[in-house]
């Protein structure tokens, strides 16, 4: 337990530190809106699954579409607690289309029967026509706690590290509370809030977004 109180103090007084050294020029954009999506996986193999997840999102001030995200890869588990993976993802708004690739690389570690935590690192690529392609790279640590055999908490915190040539640096935060609840059937739903902060931007926004994934394993 005291383990895990001091790599979450850490991460947060990161995160702080980060915050606070922004280079904001403009006065910050709030907004809201509403993430839904589905989560499909199959299992190919022992090793390998399939996954296809595709989200609409919304803007809720004022209300409008804001994108349609197709994305869909493979995930391999190299170790029992450490997993690989390859994604692509089609994305379509209102006012242009692009294309992501990411690949993660995941770790697991249990500290008790009710209480697990995960690191995730992903480095993604996205393109976009008549735009210079974004590089990220977006290290991810979530805890959950299994309250019982349906409902488990989580909380997550996501940093975006910006590979740009005018210079790399951190310019967004994600913070991402919720609840997973299994059901019968290997279908599962997941409600979060999600709290998306930019910095060390021109123009930063802040946008907070209630969600609502459904799942299905075959």
């Amino acid at each position: 337990m005291i383990k895990i109180q001091l790599l979450g103090f850490l991460f947060i007084t990161v995160i702080f530190i980060l915050i606070d050294s922004e280079k904001i020029i403009a006065q910050e954009v709030v907004g809201s809106g509403a993430w839904i999506g589905i989560d499909l996986k199959k299992k190919l193999s022992k090793k390998f699954d399939f996954n296809f997840c595709p989200q609409l999102r919304t803007i809720a001030t004022p209300a409008q579409f804001g994108s349609l995200l197709l994305e869909a890869g493979l995930e391999y588990e190299v170790l029992k607690k450490l997993s690989a993976s390859a994604f692509y993802r089609y994305d379509i708004s209102s006012t242009s289309t692009q294309h992501r690739l990411y690949f993660d690389l995941s770790g697991q570690h249990k500290f008790s029967k009710k209480i697990n935590t995960e690191l995730r690192i992903r480095i993604q690529r996205q393109f976009e026509l008549n735009n210079l392609a974004d590089n990220y790279l977006r290290p991810k640590l979530s805890i959950k706690y299994k309250l019982n055999k349906k409902i488990s908490p989580f909380v997550s915190g996501e940093l975006f590290y910006h590979i740009y040539y005018k210079g790399n640096e951190f310019d967004n935060f994600r913070f991402q509370p919720g609840i997973n609840w299994d059901l019968k059937n290997n279908m599962s739903i997941k409600t979060y809030y999600l709290l998306d902060y930019e910095f060390n931007v021109k123009a930063p926004g802040v946008q907070h977004i209630a969600g609502i994934t459904f799942g299905k394993d075959w």
